[in-house]
């Protein structure tokens, strides 16, 4: 962000891959620390799963809402790669989840980006792709 965030003509979806090890976290963290000193929700599916056993997408829906609300801010998908214990209907839910952040942010002055993080972005799918 500068001046109290990002502007239309910057993308508001990040997408960090890469092996463990490499540097995503550490990054993430820094540009958080750093750079940002806004408001952050990090979000980690597995244990989203298993603490809300099954209404995942809707407490990924309120974080985007609040996000909004008290933008300028980030949130952060950490370990995407755990989208794999989602049920078939909830991929379809969290796919049509993150094309719709897409467009409401690039259509919008919204400060709210999002980041998220793979290990093995090859197990995710090409539409995942798509929403970054």
């Amino acid at each position: 962000f500068s001046q109290g965030g990002p502007s239309r003509d910057h993308t508001k979806m990040y997408f960090f891959f890469g092996l463990p090890g490499y540097g995503k976290t550490m990054f993430t963290n820094a540009l958080i620390n750093q750079l940002l000193k806004q408001k952050v929700f990090t979000l980690k599916l597995n244990m989203m799963y298993l603490i809300y056993q099954g209404s995942i997408i809707e407490w990924i829906k309120a974080a985007y809402e609040v996000a909004k609300e008290k933008s300028p801010c980030l949130i952060w998908f950490d370990e995407l790669d755990d989208i794999d214990g989602l049920k078939q209907e909830e991929m379809r839910q969290f796919m049509e989840l993150f094309a719709r952040f897409r467009q409401e942010l690039e259509n919008s002055d919204h400060k709210v980006i999002l980041i998220a993080s793979s290990n093995y972005p090859w197990n995710l799918g090409s539409e995942l792709f798509g929403a970054f």
